[in-house]
């Protein structure tokens, strides 16, 4: 089961609510990565079998040029409150479920 490391335009706070519904999730500054580089990050997260959570389309165009491992789920959502986040991204769990599970696909675009 692939879990998702958040980036950090993401607020850290919910991700632990976010954990409830996709066990594992974590933030990048859980691991040591808070001010890394998009690099690092990607490395990490191929390194440890986690998908990329982010607004940043340098992982779009990663994940487009390089393919996955590791997947990337892009928010192209603007800037949501905390709580509104999480409540588009656990409205969306079964898409995000099927995209890391089932998918071929290296990048998954989520809007509004």
């Amino acid at each position: 089961m692939t879990m998702l490391l958040f980036d950090e335009n993401i607020a850290a706070r919910g991700v632990e609510i976010i954990a409830a519904e996709f066990p594992g999730a974590i933030h990048v500054r859980d691991v040591g990565l808070a001010q890394s580089s998009d690099e690092n990050i990607w490395s990490w997260a191929k390194e440890n079998g986690y998908a990329i959570v982010s607004k940043d389309d340098d992982f779009l165009t990663r994940a487009l040029v390089r393919g996955h491992p590791p997947k990337t789920v892009i928010l192209k959502v603007g800037n949501l409150r905390t709580r509104d986040l999480i409540s588009f991204l656990l409205r969306r769990q079964s898409v995000i479920t099927e995209f890391l599970e089932v998918s071929q696909d290296a990048a998954l675009i989520l809007s509004l």
